[in-house]
């Protein structure tokens, strides 16, 4: 649990940061070129109680962490997705992460492959015009499938696809599915030791 309120710190700061502008004015021109280190590309369809097709940034965020008891390193792979608006105008964010073996650390040998997403791994936060968020989570009966497909060292391709809800007081009140999820991401280490 600790690593993931990390991976989300991380992710929530470079969501911040990414949201930034020199000028508010031409944050959303079209005409301008795209600055070379934004985040990565995503796009998905979501259905359910939130419908549509969503594009946006994505990041994977690799946590490297030293387990207390044991002094073994445990490796932690969190891809988060967010719409390309300003921070204060932003419509969703996705949050998967899956624990990696051991050996795909160093970051240069990552190997390539499918995670199961299962019960608390992927979050999908819609968030409405009065900035206001309604978390969707995959909870025992929900879940779905992380794949990457290729890596160059430093950027990762792949899909994701999974079922998810809301919940009050234990029981699912709001369903959504994201399928057809693809990303080119960038890959960033951080290391817990």
């Amino acid at each position: 649990m600790k690593i993931i309120i990390k991976c989300q710190i991380i992710i929530l700061i470079f969501i911040l940061i990414a949201g930034c502008s020199d000028n508010p004015s031409d944050a959303h021109e079209e005409d301008e070129p795209k600055d070379e280190h934004n985040a990565g590309e995503s796009s998905f369809e979501v259905n359910g109680e939130v419908e549509g097709k969503m594009t946006g940034n994505s990041e994977i965020v690799i946590v490297v962490e030293e387990l207390p008891l044991t002094g073994e390193l445990r490796y932690v792979l969190r891809l988060g997705i967010f719409d390309d608006k300003r921070v204060a105008d932003r419509e969703f964010r996705i949050g998967i992460g899956v624990e990696l073996q051991n050996e795909v650390i160093p970051v240069t040998v990552f190997e390539l492959g499918e995670w199961e997403i299962v019960g608390g791994t992927a979050d999908y936060t819609h968030i409405n015009k009065d900035l206001i968020g309604t978390d969707y989570r995959t909870i025992e009966g929900y879940g779905g499938e992380l794949e990457i497909t290729e890596f160059d060292g430093n950027t990762a391709t792949g899909s994701f696809e999974f079922s998810a809800a809301t919940f009050r007081e234990g029981t699912p009140f709001g369903e959504i599915t994201v399928t057809e999820g693809i990303f080119i991401a960038p890959v960033v280490v951080v290391e817990d030791l």
